[in-house]
């Protein structure tokens, strides 16, 4: 499957996860997140990073450069997605400094949040 947007990413992973995996995942608390990893964040990774070329999305993908912190922004939105709350450029790029992309000024991270915001 190519993904395209976090649109088609979130699409792919509903298709891949069971309705007892997105109960579990709506039930746990922002503090836990860092648990998905190796679950939820690594089939981010697989999907989104590594080896998908598809425009706007590899553009995107750059931009976020670590897979790693990528991933955990990306499950982090899907988290709230599947909770059903609004994610706000505000919280998008809280997200982004607080998953350490210590390299970004303040006004990039701001940037990148919208521009992921226009591919949901």
């Amino acid at each position: 499957m190519e993904i395209a947007s976090v649109r088609d990413l979130f699409s792919a992973l509903d298709t891949r996860l069971t309705e007892s995996d997105k109960v579990e995942l709506r039930a746990l608390d922002a503090d836990s997140l860092w648990k998905l990893h190796f679950g939820l964040n690594h089939a981010i990774r697989n999907l989104a990073f590594y080896g998908n070329t598809t425009e706007p999305w590899s553009g995107m993908v750059d931009r976020l450069v670590e897979p790693d912190g990528g991933s955990a922004v990306l499950g982090w939105a899907y988290w709230k997605r599947l909770r059903g709350e609004e994610i706000t450029q505000a919280d998008l790029t809280a997200a982004i400094e607080r998953m350490g992309f210590w390299w970004m000024s303040e006004e990039e991270s701001h940037t990148v949040a919208s521009d992921l915001l226009t591919l949901m």
